[in-house]
């Protein structure tokens, strides 16, 4: 039964293994507080902590970066140093749907404390996304429009194409108790405030090419739905006569743009641990259920039509200047598509991740981890397998290894460590360490399949350090504090 459990942990991982972007490697770090992040059922082994600016400056930050592909994907170089755009390596990686994605949060202040059993916990975060989606049919472009061999219109799918990006300030409030020998519950209550959006909800944009009855190349067929929301993005929209977008304007961004508006929101995260018996620990966790309505500013631009392009005239361009010319073609276009707007309100949904892990105790000192993370997002399914080997080093210190399958990639390699000088205790890990390297002359080396960056790190102020009864729990060593 205990390999059969951790077993399914690890298929699971394997058939949804896709893409997830994710810190893993310290769900299973119990003695790291930031742990109970991911799982609000983790009580930390300190009576209290705290995680603010004080004497030593360290901040408490999270980045991500995923692309999907890396360097040598993208480019390659030559014997004099240059390099050349690898357009078949462009075409391999790419699918019909690829993501640039970065995201971003840094805790001001988080704090948790101990009574009796329950364990209590308050992080105020600046969280920041930001995705850029675009199809393969960009790449498509390079071989034109027209199949001179079949003699035929290539068709060109530009549709999601777009970007998603979200600000705000989270507030969470967190408590956490063992309801038996075996269960550990938690949960926390999130209020969100001073959001931004940019949100592309909407993308579809064709372009098909039509011969005539010769086969000859004889108009072209733009075809677009595209809906486009913001909000507290500082812009000023202007409008023709017939209501619909004239032109834009970005305007300079001031902090009340930001902060203070009426961009409010309500989330929840949930919890369990199980403990199965003195080796084994299950783990499940769901985050970020919840939502922000966005009324501050508010934008939705929508644009639905279709433009037909019957080819360029060569007098049009011998007897017109060359300015009155794309002028005349910029006009067309606008009245092609009409772009219109609208200060509706909207609502917008965070994306929930849903963590399902067990943890196996080897030695006193050495414990084993497998996890599935699962994330939806702009309407997918984004999972992970994270496998980890943590070794215990001292009273609030420990080291950790991790391997990650994620989004095409079997090379994920990681590592975290906690040094703890009390009452102080460094924290840092790192995900998709680069394991090849190009080297060119006069340049150096550097990373060839180099895609992700995953960073976290930080300082806690600990107290209190406490042994856990449960002998399934990482890194349980005797302390004085």
């Amino acid at each position: 039964m205990k390999s059969s459990l951790l077993s399914v942990i690890f298929i699971l991982g394997l058939i949804f293994s896709s893409g997830s972007y994710g810190q893993n490697g310290i769900y299973f770090a119990n003695k790291l507080p930031q742990s109970n992040s991911l799982n609000p059922a983790i009580q930390p082994n300190f009576k209290f902590y705290i995680s603010a600016p004080g004497p030593i400056p360290i901040p408490s930050l999270n980045l991500k970066f995923i692309s999907g592909f890396s360097q040598k994907d993208l480019f390659s170089f030559t014997q004099n140093d240059s390099f050349k755009i690898n357009w078949d390596g462009i075409d391999k990686m790419l699918t019909k749907r690829n993501y640039i994605r970065m995201d971003f949060a840094f805790t001001a202040l988080s704090f948790g404390f101990k009574v009796q059993d329950y364990y209590f916990s308050f992080d105020a975060t600046l969280k920041s996304n930001f995705q850029l989606s675009f199809p393969k049919g960009l790449n498509d472009l390079k071989n034109g429009n027209w199949d001179p061999i079949n003699r035929k219109g290539n068709q060109i799918d530009l549709s999601d194409l777009g970007v998603k990006s979200m600000s705000y300030i989270e507030y969470a409030l967190g408590v956490s108790k063992p309801i038996n020998s075996q269960w550990t519950v938690g949960g926390k209550l999130k209020i969100l405030t001073s959001g931004t959006c940019i949100d592309t909800k909407k993308s579809d944009l064709k372009i098909e090419t039509f011969a005539d009855e010769n086969g000859v190349p004889d108009y072209i067929k733009l075809t677009t739905d595209i809906e486009f929301r913001t909000s507290s993005i500082p812009m000023d929209i202007y409008q023709d006569s017939t209501g619909y977008i004239d032109s834009l304007e970005i305007n300079d961004v001031e902090p009340n743009s930001f902060f203070g508006n009426k961009n409010n929101g309500l989330a929840f995260d949930l919890g369990a641990s199980y403990n199965l018996n003195n080796q084994i620990t299950l783990y499940a966790s769901i985050l970020d259920i919840g939502f922000m309505k966005f009324k501050t500013e508010p934008n939705v631009i929508k644009s639905t039509g279709t433009y037909t392009f019957n080819g360029i005239e060569i007098d049009d361009i011998t007897n017109t200047e060359g300015r009155e010319f794309g002028t005349e073609l910029l006009d067309s276009l606008k009245d092609g598509f009409h772009f219109s707007t609208s200060k509706d309100k909207f609502t917008k949904w965070l994306s929930p991740k849903f963590y399902v892990g067990g943890t196996y105790l080897l030695t006193e000192r050495v414990n084993l981890g497998a996890l599935t993370r699962i994330e939806y997002f702009a309407k997918r399914l984004r999972p992970s397998l994270t496998l980890s080997a943590n070794l215990a080093v001292t009273k609030g210190s420990y080291v950790q290894l991790h391997y990650t399958m994620e989004h095409k990639t079997f090379n994920t390699i990681g590592f975290g460590f906690a040094f703890r000088l009390t009452p102080f205790q460094i924290y840092f890990n790192f995900e998709h360490i680069a394991l090849a390297y190009s080297k060119i002359e006069g340049v150096g080396s550097f990373p060839s399949n180099f895609h992700a960056l995953n960073l976290r790190f930080g300082l806690n102020y600990t107290f209190g350090y406490q042994k856990k009864e449960d002998k399934s729990s990482i890194f349980d060593i005797e302390s004085e504090y």
